[in-house]
């Protein structure tokens, strides 16, 4: 059973005081089921979770799947050039449709064959056509909301709950010379972090550590908090040279100046943080 104080009001409020002043969460809140368990309902459920960049879709058929705790969702760009997100189900017995990321000219269930189209319509079911009642049109692949903002896209799994320009507040306005479409990317790196999801943000919010764990690449930063609005956070990182900073061993990380840049974009690496950072 969870205990009643862990969601009361009057336990978290030296929390929300001044950063100097303020007090980290409790331990509880990283560690106890139920805390994580109203993170999903109240939070992930309904927050906007970034998924890929659109040139990673550029072409009909192209697509991508996410995962996360709310389920798996397909990313496709349509037939007719849109960009659809559907639930990674099909609509007879839940059978998962597609893995990883590829192109398709349909998306076709391998349990049963049931065939769909790009734009989610249900094309062919076969050996129900003598089924009473059964309409191809009423089992459509089940659509999730998305959206993008300089090509990067984000879905989120319910109808309800703030727009993309709500959440992203005065990042666009701030990051407006990184919204190039000439911009690709050209790498994906994953890794498999075994904690609290809130314990991998919070030390990307700030560059206080790096002069010790990266001592041997970025060493000691110069930094500041940006001032946002919306929900989204970002740290600024002073860059001394022509490109910017990677704890990548190989380097392939570091990007040269875009020219794109202007001012304090020109010398600064900026580590945002859309929450709850998906």
């Amino acid at each position: 059973m969870s205990d009643p104080s862990l969601f009361d009001p009057a336990n978290y409020r030296s929390v929300q005081k001044a950063l100097c002043e303020a007090h980290t969460l409790p331990a509880r809140c990283y560690t106890d089921p139920n805390f994580f368990e109203r993170e999903q309902e109240r939070i992930f459920d309904r927050c906007w979770h970034f998924v890929g960049r659109e040139d990673e879709l550029s072409a009909v058929g192209q697509y991508l799947t996410y995962e996360s705790l709310q389920g798996s969702v397909i990313v496709i760009r349509t037939d007719s050039g849109e960009l659809k997100a559907f639930r990674n189900a099909c609509r007879h017995r839940g059978t998962r449709l597609l893995s990883g990321a590829g192109s398709v000219k349909r998306i076709v269930c391998p349990y049963h064959s049931w065939v769909y189209e790009t734009d989610g319509r249900l094309s062919r079911a076969s050996g129900m056509d003598e089924v009473t009642d059964f309409d191809l049109k009423e089992c459509r692949l089940a659509e999730v909301p998305i959206a993008s903002w300089g090509g990067f896209v984000f879905i989120r799994y319910t109808r309800d709950g703030l727009s993309l320009a709500n959440t992203l507040g005065d990042l666009p306005e701030v990051f407006r010379d990184y919204a190039s479409p000439d911009f690709r990317c050209v790498r994906r790196r994953e890794f498999v972090v075994r904690s609290n999801w809130k314990f991998l943000i919070e030390n990307a919010l700030e560059a206080y550590h790096t002069g010790t764990v990266h001592r041997a690449s970025l060493g000691r930063q110069q930094s500041e908090v940006l001032n946002t609005q919306g929900h989204w956070l970002g740290l600024r990182v002073f860059v001394e040279g022509k490109s910017s900073v990677s704890v990548l061993s190989d380097k392939a990380g570091v990007f040269p100046v875009h020219p794109d840049l202007q001012g304090d974009q020109r010398t600064s690496t900026y580590f945002t943080n859309v929450m709850p950072c998906t």
